[in-house]
């Protein structure tokens, strides 16, 4: 389970007080370190994300990018992580602009996903951009492109046919179109598009 996933993290990183270097133990049934020399108490930590499905103004297409970390074929929602200071709205307009150098216009939220790898906390939203160029930073992104809603539910259609473990390898190749399985948030948000009439 994420909760799971996200404590054995917590109880990895925080063998030794951050204060004074001193060992911890873990109380508060694996949800605190506490140090044994100075007593200051450690919580898991969350870092809050953002991931947002982008839709032109007449919502019959929408953006989506091809991460390094994905396998071929498979193009999914931007994301971020939330700056110090920064709402999650505001992390969705400066996100997108940065990672594909689109304006976003307007932005609604959705829903949100802990995302315990290790220790995130994600917020989903629906964005609202002209249908314009598409500049994918080199770094992060490899391709970027606006899908017109036919292709998006072609791919929908296939992924909610495969086997969970197809799902897990997911991928359809060069030239075929795969969205995220079932069960991320990145197909909710994409799911919630396709069901819009």
């Amino acid at each position: 389970s994420k909760t799971a996933n996200g404590i054995m993290h917590f109880r990895r990183s925080t063998k030794f007080c951050s204060r004074c270097g001193s060992a911890t133990t873990i109380t508060q049934s694996g949800h605190c370190a506490s140090c044994t020399s100075c007593s200051n108490l450690i919580f898991p930590r969350n870092d809050p994300a953002m991931i947002s499905l982008v839709t032109n103004p007449s919502r019959t297409a929408v953006l989506l990018a091809h991460s390094p970390r994905h396998p071929p074929g498979l193009y999914s929602c931007l994301a971020g992580f939330v700056e110090v200071g920064e709402g999650f709205e505001d992390a969705v307009f400066r996100e997108v602009w940065e990672e594909v150098g689109v304006r976003v216009k307007e932005v609604e939220y959705v829903s949100s996903q802990g995302w315990p790898f290790p220790q995130s906390f994600m917020g989903g939203f629906i964005a609202i951009a002209d249908e314009g160029p598409v500049v994918p930073q080199e770094e992060e992104i490899l391709d970027a492109r606006w899908f017109p809603r036919a292709d998006v539910e072609l791919a929908a259609s296939r992924t909610s046919s495969l086997s969970k473990e197809d799902n897990e390898k997911l991928g359809g190749g060069e030239g075929t179109l795969s969205i995220p399985p079932k069960h991320t948030i990145a197909r909710d948000l994409i799911d919630k598009w396709l069901s819009e009439p």
